[in-house]
């Protein structure tokens, strides 16, 4: 029901508004057919529960929208426990080269491991996918070098979340992935998004 009532909101309000080294990545992706997306956030109040959100999206057209982001703020800041968000930190610190961490909340869920995969490019080759993994927390560090100036990180955070499972009437622990999309430009090409939108 609370998703429904977030999808809701999001519809009404965009109406309203008219391993920690890089590696090379084995993944074959079609980097000349791709959709642009552009990116909006939207901070409001849910009429039901007067309860503040921002909502971050990605559309193409109102009929080709989706939600990347969702924080539900409480008294004392943001619910992390019905939240589902990264926070970026990086820094140039020289040209074109970045270093920095992608820190992931995902509600009350179980988080087993995180990959962040970024897309970068050199002047004298083609784009590139680096992979780099949390280590044991919910923390990712990253380092690479990314002529694309304009653009500096694009990827995608590939999430892995502890579920249960029912097995011979038997509960055990297993998984399944969530995805979040990583971008620092307001347009966006990220190739990973077709791939790996719900």
């Amino acid at each position: 029901m609370e998703k429904f009532s977030v999808l809701l909101f999001l519809f009404a309000l965009i109406n309203s508004c008219g391993n920690k080294k890089g590696q090379d990545n084995t993944e074959t992706l079609d980097f000349t057919k791709h959709n642009y997306y552009w990116i909006k956030s939207f901070k409001k109040r849910e009429s039901a529960t007067d309860q503040l959100i921002e909502l971050q999206v990605y559309g193409t057209t109102k009929e080709n929208i989706f939600l990347n982001q969702a924080k539900h703020f409480s008294g004392t800041g943001i619910d992390s426990l019905n939240s589902h968000f990264y926070n970026l930190d990086f820094k140039e610190y020289k040209p074109f080269n970045y270093k920095g961490h992608l820190d992931v909340v995902y509600e009350k869920k179980k988080i087993l491991n995180i990959e962040f995969k970024a897309i970068t490019s050199a002047n004298t080759e083609e784009d590139k996918i680096l992979s780099f993994k949390s280590n044991g927390s919910n923390r990712v560090n990253f380092s690479f070098f990314n002529t694309n100036s304009e653009h500096k990180i694009k990827g995608v955070l590939c999430i892995t979340i502890e579920t249960e499972i029912f097995v011979d009437g038997k509960t055990e622990v297993g998984y399944y992935e969530e995805y979040m999309f990583v971008d620092t430009h307001e347009l966006t090409n990220n190739v990973f998004i077709e791939k790996y939108k719900n």
